[in-house]
């Protein structure tokens, strides 16, 4: 663990002050850390995994684990849309036999209303308020 501490430390440069600044410890804890003499305190463990980006099991077994695939690091798979798994089909239909339904009936309404109205003169400047006939 005390050889790993080190290379971490080298890693960017820091001396043991400077750790030592960091971390809110001191230097001489540093020196028996990385010397085997002694071992940080959980505390002080996590804010070495923090620092430096290992977790407290890295920093105890002295190396770093072998990166694995981590779900974010993965291709992102394109979710199938409506259509390619079939769902969208069956409503697009009703959609479309509602639509003609409806056309349908303002057409055959409509047809219907001529037919009734044929033959009858409208009341041309007759206007009805209420009661009132003007």
């Amino acid at each position: 663990m005390g050889e790993f501490l080190a290379q971490l430390r080298n890693s960017k440069d820091l001396r043991q002050q400077d750790e030592a600044d960091i971390l809110q410890v001191t230097p001489q804890a540093i020196s028996k850390w990385e010397s085997g003499e002694s071992v940080p305190d959980i505390g002080t463990l996590e804010r070495l995994g923090d620092f430096y980006h290992v977790s407290i099991e890295e920093i105890i077994n002295g190396e770093r684990k072998p990166v694995q695939e981590t779900p974010s690091a993965r291709p992102a798979v394109k979710k199938p849309t409506m259509a390619e798994r079939g769902k969208g089909k069956p409503y697009f239909y009703a959609f479309i036999f509602c639509m003609a339904a409806r056309v349908l009936a303002f057409v055959f309404g409509f047809l219907t209303y001529l037919k009734l109205n044929q033959g009858r003169s409208p009341d041309t400047g007759t206007i009805l308020f209420g009661n009132v006939t003007l």
